[in-house]
């Protein structure tokens, strides 16, 4: 509370006089301080009868930067071949608006000699420098909406939907939220949560997506008597070595540990799958930078080319 930063600060100030009121340490976190992680209050709420705050709130800090970590990990990646994709779309939209309508009148009386690339080319060009003002207007109003749907709190799962449409980015999302929500599992485990409400913490702590509906409904099959291992099974969004990991982990008692494990293993191999992905896309979308560019130019200085054989 009497620390330099002022947000942090201000939040203890108001926790702390929850708690000397009388209020429990979880609800303050949740009602003075806005922190409605499920995850932490889970974690806080099983320390204030065992005792053992100090570490819960160790668990819920490493739970805490592990997502960042995840998160931090997938922007990072993505953010070269985003940008190379926003220049490339920038480069050929300058080449078709301002480049290309300039050679327009060289050929306009002689469509008919230009080749068929060349008429294609000459035909988007003119499109998009007629309706450039309202593409721009689009793309504007579109970064606004973003913007206010992200003060809302709904851009994230608009992104996530739009994201699992991409098979690629797809498998690369699933696989840290399957590693994160294996290391969150068995976090709560060990800290003596019991796995019925370890699974629905889980379930509200993975963001939207196809991992966040299978822990759903892995928590309604452990419910109705099915083992863990069998409805992560089920549910395929593990791979077979961490199923088998948790099979061992439920017929050893030793299931927090299996559960951390398969974490630490399936997060090894999401590094290497988005190391791969990088290591294939950015060369790709050079060359496809690099061909659309080309194919610009070529079909541009073909039709030049060809008129001018004709007027000859």
């Amino acid at each position: 509370a009497e620390g330099e930063n002022g947000a942090i600060s201000s939040a203890a100030k108001t926790l702390r006089t929850h708690i000397r009121e009388g209020g429990g340490f979880a609800d303050g976190l949740q009602q003075a301080t806005g922190i409605s992680d499920a995850a932490t209050i889970a974690l806080v709420r099983g320390a204030e009868t065992s005792g053992e705050l100090d570490v819960a709130l160790g668990t819920a800090a490493g739970i805490l930067e592990q997502r960042l970590a995840v998160t931090r990990r997938v922007i990072t990646g993505l953010l070269y071949p985003s940008l190379l994709l926003l220049v490339s779309i920038i480069s050929v939209g300058v080449i078709m608006i301002a480049i290309i309508p300039q050679f327009r009148p060289l050929v306009e009386d002689r469509m008919e000699f230009v080749p068929f690339l060349g008429r294609m080319v000459f035909a988007l060009s003119g499109t998009l420098a007629a309706l450039w003002p309202a593409i721009l207007m689009g793309i504007v109003a579109s970064i606004i909406a973003f913007i206010w749907l992200q003060k809302k709190g709904k851009a994230t799962a608009l992104v996530a939907r739009a994201l699992d449409r991409v098979p690629v980015v797809r498998n690369l999302i699933d696989r840290n939220h399957s590693m994160m929500s294996l290391h969150v599992l068995g976090a709560l485990l060990k800290r003596g949560v019991t796995l019925s409400e370890a699974l629905r913490v889980v379930a509200e702590t993975t963001p939207a997506g196809r991992v966040r509906r299978a822990v759903q409904t892995v928590a309604r099959s452990v419910a109705e008597g099915t083992s863990l291992a069998g409805a992560f099974a089920t549910s395929k969004v593990l791979a077979p070595s961490a199923v088998e990991m948790l099979r061992i982990g439920e017929e050893t008692g030793d299931l927090d540990a299996m559960c951390t494990r398969a974490a630490a293993e399936m997060r090894e191999e999401s590094d290497r799958a988005l190391e791969r992905f990088l290591a294939l896309f950015q060369p790709a979308m050079i060359v496809i930078v690099g061909a659309l560019v080309g194919v610009s130019l070529y079909a541009l200085f073909s039709a030049i080319i060809s008129v001018n054989q004709v007027a000859f």
